[in-house]
């Protein structure tokens, strides 16, 4: 009976009309070049903010010895946005961090790696991110922007590590205080 009446709600739900929503409703989609550098000015903020707003006495915190510390993963995301740098054709490398332990050297090595991200990508344009080359973990090509794809999630993991690392200070992270405050 009460799988005979689920499905009369079901079929009763899926009858109703859909709304209609005409083209000149609906936004355009965003070109190749605006969608990855979107994605990647959002992970951007979200890290940025992370780093500035976490105390610098605790940026060698690391919440068991095999991990990295807090310092330590910024400039890990860092070291890899310029890899993907140089993977889309960018000449940038790394710069040498080397004694940038303070919170203000280690927030610079990052948004100096971020901003460049995004020079390169408004560089490439819709063109560039056509481009294909070697995926840099699998066999097989992708495209420009699978790349900046690829780039965007693995400093959004970190993201996501480093909201531990917060919450374990007990700390809330920049951008759940944002969401708490709408």
């Amino acid at each position: 009976m009460r799988t005979t009446l689920a499905c009369f709600f079901l079929l009763a739900f899926l009858a109703l009309p859909c709304p209609r929503v005409s083209a000149e409703e609906v936004p355009a989609a965003p070109s190749p070049a605006d969608e990855a550098l979107g994605l990647w000015n959002r992970i951007t903020t979200m890290l940025i903010d992370m780093a500035e707003a976490f105390p610098e006495e605790k940026h060698s915190y690391q919440p068991t010895p095999e991990v990295r510390t807090f310092r330590e993963q910024l400039m890990h995301v860092a070291g890899a946005n310029y890899f993907f740098i140089r993977l889309a054709g960018g000449e940038k490398t790394r710069p040498e961090h080397k004694g940038r332990e303070s919170k203000a050297d280690v927030v610079a090595v990052l948004k100096e790696s971020f901003d460049d991200g995004a020079n390169l990508i408004r560089e490439l344009g819709d063109a560039g991110m056509g481009r294909t080359v070697k995926h840099p973990f699998e066999d097989h090509m992708v495209s420009l922007q699978t790349i900046w794809a690829v780039a965007a999630s693995h400093a959004g993991e970190h993201y996501g590590q480093l909201v531990v690392y917060y919450r374990l200070n007990g700390l809330v992270p920049p951008a759940t205080q944002q969401q708490q405050q709408q």
